[in-house]
Parts: structure tokens; sequence; C-alpha cells
């Protein structure tokens, strides 16, 4: 078996026959498989390695195809969101800030009408939405420091 094709993103082929191996750690070592190239299995891995570098979990992702094994870092994220047509952080982020605008709303509706204990919930619920902002803005961060 050959080695681990590592730095070459750019070569590993996106075709229906490619799929993908996730190594992660969480205390164990862990892996998912997505089984080939197609538009929904390629969103579902984007989403994934999204979440692992959120969370701060250690991962690799390996690109499995004819050619070879690949190890497969940033640069094919990013070329596969160009190609894609997305940009998940953005979206993340949007999503997230629209979210909790609405939870602002309900928050001062709640208010007005007395539901305390609802209030209290939308109260909880802005807070971890809050926290996942800030998550995303800190990965963000993280990510355009990388020389």
């Amino acid at each position: 078996m050959a080695a681990v094709k590592k730095n070459q993103d750019g070569d590993f082929p996106l075709r229906p026959d490619s799929w993908y191996l996730v190594v992660y750690y969480d205390g164990d070592i862990r892996y998912l498989s997505i089984p080939s190239s197609n538009k929904t299995d390629l969103e579902r891995l984007l989403i994934l390695v999204f979440g692992f570098e959120i969370s701060g979990l250690p991962h690799r992702v390996f690109g499995v195809s004819r050619e070879g094994i690949f190890e497969l870092g940033r640069g094919f994220f990013e070329r596969l969101e160009k190609e894609m047509g997305t940009d998940l952080r953005k979206k993340a982020e949007r999503d997230v800030e629209e979210l909790l605008d609405e939870l602002e709303h309900m928050e001062k509706l709640y208010a007005r009408l007395g539901f305390l204990e609802d209030l209290e919930e939308v109260a909880e619920m802005k807070d971890a939405y809050g926290e996942y902002l800030k998550k995303l803005r800190e990965a963000k961060g993280r990510e355009n420091s990388r020389p």
C-alpha cells in the first residue's frame, strides 16, 4: 500500500467514486466515513469539518481515490467551498445573528406579556447562541491569523 499523500490537496479528484475518512479524537480515537463525492455527501463533509474546527476537536480528513490516499487540509476545503459556492462560516454566523435578533424580539414580547418562565428559557437560549457566535468568530480569527 502506498504512503498517504500530504500537501497535495489540489491533486485530489472530486469524482463520485472518491470517498472520505474523518478521524477525530474525543477521548477515544473515532472515525466517520463519507461514502462519495456527491453534493449531499460533500456538504455533510464540510459541515462535519466545520463543527470540528469550531469545537477544537483534533481531527484529520483523508480522501480515498484510485490515485491513492490523500491527507486533506484547509486548502482542499477552501477549494470545495469555492466550487460549491458555499461559505459555511459566513452562513452560520449570519444564521446565528438572525436567530439572536428573533430571540431579542421574543424576549421583549414575553416581558410585556409577563411570561416569566418562558423569558428565562429565551435568556438561556440567547446566552447559548451568543456563546456559539463567539466561538464562530474566534475560529475565524484563528483561521485569519494562520500564515
